[in-house]
């Protein structure tokens, strides 16, 4: 018989809590509500983003969707990223899990190797504070194990040696976006890359 666990999470009386660089949230962030995530992309003309004041109302007001904005990591190279940011800050909402980034990749666009603009991820923890929610680790587990890992050479390190591995890509990883890292462990569950914060 399937039985669901009754009692709230709280990262905070995780030992480990007060240890991590950024402190990971928890129902005092979100109001002791549950929140739900909308709004995935804006629409962009050339340069800049359009339309997305009518589209925040929209997933946010209208519809009542979701508080947690979660766009690509290119809304951040529009030149009104900042007037976008500032919006989610008056509104009340949380940036998300800016997403997109993949490492290694030859690929423009969506799934390519961009690293943030300058100075962009401490201005988004100055501009939202706790409701900067982190740069998208997404399924880099996932792409690390199918993609990375097979060209560690010699092939059969210890254990040990392929952990040191996985950890440097990670290091790697989450240095180019800032260190403040959003998780979505869907292909490989929750590793080292959860302990080491």
């Amino acid at each position: 018989m399937v039985k669901h666990y009754p009692h709230l999470l709280r990262p905070d009386a995780y030992p480990e809590y007060e240890r991590r660089q950024f402190r990971v949230p928890t129902w005092d962030t979100f109001g002791h509500t549950t929140r739900f995530i909308t709004l995935r992309g804006f629409e962009k003309k050339e340069s800049r983003l359009i339309n997305w004041r009518e589209t925040l109302d929209l997933y946010t007001c209208d519809f009542n969707l979701g508080t947690i904005i979660w766009p690509h990591f290119t809304t951040m190279y529009a030149d009104n990223f900042k007037d976008l940011v500032h919006e989610v800050h008056e509104r009340g909402l949380f940036l998300f899990d800016l997403w997109g980034h993949v490492p290694g990749s030859s690929l423009e666009g969506a799934w390519s190797h961009l690293l943030p603009p300058e100075g962009m991820v401490e201005y988004l923890r100055e501009e939202l504070g706790d409701r900067f929610l982190g740069m998208d680790n997404g399924e880099q587990d996932g792409r690390y194990i199918g993609n990375y890992a097979g060209q560690q050479c010699p092939g059969r390190f210890s254990r040990y040696h392929q952990y040191l591995n996985f950890q440097r890509h990670f290091q790697e990883l989450c240095g180019d976006l800032g260190n403040q890292m959003t998780a979505l462990v869907s292909l490989c569950f929750g590793h080292y890359y959860l302990k080491e914060g």
